[in-house]
């Protein structure tokens, strides 16, 4: 028997560009040009095969790539849409400065949408971690920053009352809670001390940011200190996806 031993590798019949990427590239363009603009919901897969003489699979394949590059999202029985845009911000631990300020340094504005502001009665552990007496009155804050109408932010503060009688309510709708604190009330803060989860969005949280419930979200959790090591408020932001922190770690050199 004889066989047939090949004088080099077998050649494939190539494209210029592979097929899901002449449909990823094509998703692009649109978004680019601003024929589809952040949240329009894209052509279904089956209009996208159809429009391009191909087959499902290949078109989920684009689409997987320009989720991978945060471009578009994908939601179970919902379809496809245009990604919003993203908002970075450096964490430092040299500078105390807002969400708000470093957005602001970056070029981008944010707005808010006041919700409540409210005397509460203080839960024991929020109590303790604000060193007031138990059952002390305290008041609540919740509010949304917005960049371009987009809700990126969920804001929940809990004031001492001695701190939060002197808060003007139009403040609330204009200023950064630092700026408030600092700026109008006259008292500096010195240290933040806090930590960052992944949670799921619950019902209240969905509610307000825009988002399914069960979405992941961003959790901050922290304390503002005076120079005397006094806590001056407790925060909670929940932060869309969309909200990106930077960081860097410079190593001293001994």
């Amino acid at each position: 028997m004889g066989s047939t031993n090949p004088s080099g590798p077998r050649r494939r019949k190539s494209r210029e560009f592979p097929l899901y990427q002449t449909i990823r590239n094509y998703l692009i363009e649109q978004i680019t040009s601003g024929e589809l603009k952040a949240g329009d919901k894209l052509p279904s897969e089956m209009e996208l095969a159809a429009k391009f003489g191909t087959t499902r699979v290949t078109v989920v394949h684009a689409l997987q790539k320009l989720v991978f590059e945060q471009l578009i999202v994908r939601q179970a029985g919902k379809g496809s849409f245009v990604s919003h845009k993203r908002y970075e911000a450096p964490l430092t631990s040299t500078r105390i400065q807002s969400l708000e300020g470093q957005l602001k340094d970056l070029g981008e504005s944010v707005t808010y949408k006041f919700l409540q502001y409210s005397l509460i009665e203080a839960e024991p552990s929020l109590a303790a971690e604000l060193r007031l007496q138990p059952n002390s009155k305290i008041f609540k804050l919740e509010r949304l920053r917005l960049a371009k109408d987009l809700p990126i932010s969920f804001e929940v503060r809990f004031v001492p009352h001695d701190i939060g009688k002197n808060i003007r309510i139009g403040a609330l709708d204009e200023f950064s809670f630092i700026d408030i604190l600092q700026e109008q009330l006259g008292l500096k803060v010195a240290r933040i001390a806090g930590s960052i989860a992944s949670i799921e969005a619950d019902r209240h949280q969905s509610e307000h940011l825009d988002i399914p419930k069960g979405a992941a979200l961003l959790a901050r959790e922290y304390v503002f200190y005076s120079p005397q090591g006094q806590p001056i408020s407790k925060g909670l932001s929940y932060y869309r996806k969309e909200v990106v922190f930077r960081y860097e770690t410079v190593q001293s050199e001994d």
